[in-house]
């Protein structure tokens, strides 16, 4: 393609990446001279009609996911057989060339500001029954303030339904692969928490926990074998993040975090040293009320990040109370018994479609 290309209502201006997905182009819309992103799909994900069909519905979901921590899809365009994704263009990093270019681990008080903005917009992505499968740093970006945006929501789920492609390229990236894609099995939001777990775990030791770069050695890690302790490579780790990162990546789904609220709550005791004790409560108990039911587990993580704290039981009592008034009703899950906001739309453990009884 020469450059500077017309594509209906943009130019595109330069090219800016690619990947196995396709080529990313530095684009503007021609009348409102907004700066976009314009990512155009590789040939092999549109060779067929069905294929084309589902890249469309798709489109029409991500498009539908609107929160400050994703990249904002503007259009889904098709000319001369090729398909094209039109974004928000984010002005910063992937979050692998940042750990790569800063050589070594993220200190825990930046890791944790950056990963708690993951986490919530991988939360409001599960609340909306979308998965996204290959949840790696190279699929984050990071302003120059810290402030997160995730890509390719949605894309990914669809390579993901499709497994093996034409060319005989495997779904999602192997050293972020949770066991259950390994094997090929079913998969839902608690493989995202282990992708999450390999890159919080990259974040805080300045590595990633496996040593082999052979596909099949990486693979069988993630299937056989243990996380090595994250401090054997950077001895400042808070114990609470060591903790957090072996509960998700246990093999077993049912053993790991059941929710990126959950994940939250386990690492929420080292946030910012600005925040006060009381405020750093407020906002976890917050985030734990957000679907109007505090599980057995997010209370026994609260209760260790009280005691963490410092705060005083009649404090933390207080704040609870304030949010406690506004849980609303709750409904069940007829697929796998979780407790639900009546609000909600899909469960947020299993990820199905919540019917009332």
């Amino acid at each position: 393609m020469q450059l500077p290309y017309l594509l209906g209502s943009y130019t595109l201006i330069e090219e800016i990446g690619r990947g196995g997905m396709g080529i990313v182009y530095r684009g503007q819309h021609n009348v409102l001279e907004r700066p976009v992103a314009v990512k155009m799909l590789s040939p092999y994900l549109v060779s067929d009609q069905e294929l084309k069909a589902r890249f469309y519905s798709e489109a029409k979901l991500q498009a539908s996911l609107t929160h400050h921590g994703m990249v904002t899809l503007y259009e889904f365009l098709e000319e001369k057989g090729n398909l094209f994704l039109v974004m928000e263009l984010v002005k910063g990093r992937p979050l692998s060339k940042v750990i790569g270019k800063e050589v070594g681990p993220m200190p825990a008080e930046r890791a944790v500001h950056v990963f708690t903005q993951i986490l919530d917009a991988f939360s409001y992505a599960h609340n909306h029954s979308v998965v996204h499968r290959d949840a790696k740093p190279a699929n984050i970006l990071i302003t120059k303030d810290d402030v997160v945006k995730i890509t390719d929501f949605g894309i990914a789920r669809i390579i993901g339904q499709v497994g093996l492609t034409q060319t005989g390229q495997k779904v999602g990236t192997p050293h972020y692969m949770s066991p259950e894609q390994v094997l090929g099995k079913l998969i839902d939001l608690r493989s995202d928490i282990y992708t999450l777990g390999i890159t919080f775990y990259e974040m805080i030791a300045g590595r990633l926990p496996m040593d082999s770069d052979t596909e099949f050695n990486i693979m069988e890690f993630h299937i056989k074998h243990n996380p090595p302790d994250p401090r054997e490579f950077y001895p400042h780790i808070p114990d609470e993040l060591v903790q957090a990162v072996f509960k998700s990546l246990e093999k077993d789904p049912s053993k790991r975090f059941q929710s990126c609220r959950d994940f939250k709550l386990a690492i929420g005791s080292t946030s910012s040293g600005s925040d006060s004790p009381t405020e750093t409560y407020r906002v976890m108990v917050e985030s734990a009320c957000a679907d109007g039911v505090i599980s057995d587990d997010e209370r026994r993580m609260l209760e260790q990040l009280r005691l963490n704290l410092g705060l005083s039981k009649t404090a933390a009592n207080k704040i609870e109370n304030e949010y406690s008034s506004n849980q609303t009703e709750i409904i069940y899950c007829i697929y796998c018994g979780n407790e639900n906001s009546r609000s909600n739309s899909y469960c947020i453990k299993c990820g199905k479609k919540i019917y009332n009884r």
